[in-house]
């Protein structure tokens, strides 16, 4: 999706026609995300900040306890295209109760979670 289709789509939110996919979404996030975090069951997180980045690690993701994961997203394209393949592997192996949150800010408040897909939503 370029950015002006993106400018369009910000502009109008309440037409479908316009809505990003969530694949979309997944993209422009992560071209700027620092990680991705799984754990293992059906929470998946991009970290937008090295700070919430941190927070995810400190929280256990990626130490392989119940098939958690984590990756440092790199800044090369495909990289980049790397992270959503990931993201979407996570998300088709999670159980029922699966999500994806961006996670901006520090993580410590409500506030800096995004819904990317929310439970019960689907890809």
């Amino acid at each position: 999706m370029n950015a002006v289709t993106l400018d369009r789509a910000a502009a109008a939110p309440h037409s479908p026609d316009m809505t990003p996919s969530t694949t979309d979404k997944t993209e422009t996030l992560l071209r700027h995300a620092k990680a991705i975090a799984f754990d293992g069951c059906h929470k998946i997180y991009i970290a937008m900040t090295y700070k919430a980045a941190m927070r995810l690690q400190a929280n256990g993701y990626g130490s392989g306890a119940d098939g958690s994961k984590y990756y440092r997203v790199g800044t090369a394209k495909n990289q980049r295209r790397q992270a959503v393949s990931i993201v979407r592997h996570w998300y088709d192996q999670s159980c029922g109760w699966r999500f994806i949150h961006a996670v901006h800010g520090t993580g410590e408040r409500d506030e800096d979670y995004e819904v990317v897909v929310d439970q019960g939503e689907e890809w």
